[in-house]
């Protein structure tokens, strides 16, 4: 994995940020499953962390770190994958919407290492509506589960797919990890993250 490339993402008037970024993954995520790929991961260099922490009286503080993705994804493996996938044009008409960089190979200066796995849902509206139609929680219960639910999706960032074989939409949830000194080897799922390769952060 030495050779990267970046996607950086330009939105306008017909298309906003969030959605042209679920547009955009979502693409890459089909991609990669009909190649049946290990071996190409995904970070975000534009990724901001901020502290949702607030001394408004009228506004509790809710003591979460929230993480925004930006405007770029970066992709990362061999030179010959990413030259493979950029062959296969991927991208397709949201390249309109999209720079696509050259691949060039990782600088050798760079800050470390992290990994960026998906987090698992604890907390989802197919869930909630499972135990609505079992009785299993009253209106108090309901309430306390949106809260929840809705504090997993300011600390962890997501972005929305298209299922599929549904065609339902679903959310996965993206956890960075610290910066790490030392790279550690792994697969990478067809979204591109892993729970134990790391990618190198410049």
């Amino acid at each position: 994995m030495n050779h990267y490339q970046d996607i950086t993402l330009k939105p306008n008037s017909d298309i906003n940020l969030f959605l042209l970024r679920n547009k955009v993954y979502d693409k890459l995520h089909k991609t990669l499953y009909d190649l049946k790929s290990d071996n190409i991961g995904v970070s975000f260099p534009n990724i901001t962390k901020e502290n949702t922490s607030t001394n408004n009286e009228d506004s509790p503080s809710l003591g979460i770190i929230q993480y925004k993705l930006g405007n770029a994804i970066r992709l990362h493996s061999e030179q010959n994958r990413l030259e493979d996938l950029q062959k296969s044009n991927w991208l397709n008409t949201l390249s309109d919407y999209c720079e696509i960089h050259p691949i060039k190979p990782i600088p050798q200066e760079i800050q470390g290492y992290q990994i960026y796995s998906r987090k698992k849902q604890t907390k989802s509206n197919a869930k909630l509506r499972r135990a609505i139609k079992r009785n299993q929680l009253n209106e108090q219960q309901i309430q306390q589960y949106k809260a929840d639910w809705y504090k997993q999706g300011l600390k962890y960032p997501f972005v929305e797919l298209n299922s599929v074989s549904t065609n339902q939409r679903y959310r996965i949830f993206i956890q960075p990890s610290e910066i790490h000194s030392q790279a550690t080897q792994g697969n990478f799922n067809h979204f591109g993250l892993s729970s134990t390769a790391t990618v190198p952060i410049f």
